[in-house]
């Protein structure tokens, strides 16, 4: 604590010992205050993240249905196809699924 001497006297030690005191006061109640601002800091942190979360997923499956609808209309491409061998074409898909391609192509099934 530095004291300053001055033509007053004791009224400019007394004025700085005044300054110090308010100072350690409000750094005390500064202390106080920040826990509970830090504590609302790390609440807006997490929900600024919980919305990227949100975000990121909703663009995720944005892409995943895009790709769904790719293939569904790939897929639909080429059964629209009037000269499609199906045995070749869809080789890995079960024998009684492909003939129930072939009805559904021929017009033979109905509500299937």
């Amino acid at each position: 604590m530095t004291k300053f001497y001055s033509a007053g006297g004791s009224q400019s030690v007394s004025l700085v010992d005044g300054i110090q005191v308010v100072k350690r006061v409000v750094n005390r109640i500064k202390s106080i205050i920040q826990m509970p601002l830090s504590r609302k800091q790390r609440q807006v942190k997490r929900k600024k993240c919980g919305e990227i979360r949100e975000a990121i997923q909703q663009r995720i499956a944005g892409k995943m249905q895009k790709k769904q609808t790719y293939k569904r209309n790939k897929l639909e491409k080429k059964l629209k196809n009037a000269n499609l061998d199906i045995a070749a074409e869809f080789s890995d898909v079960d024998k009684v699924i492909q003939e129930g391609i072939r009805d559904i192509l021929a017009g033979k099934v109905v509500g299937r």
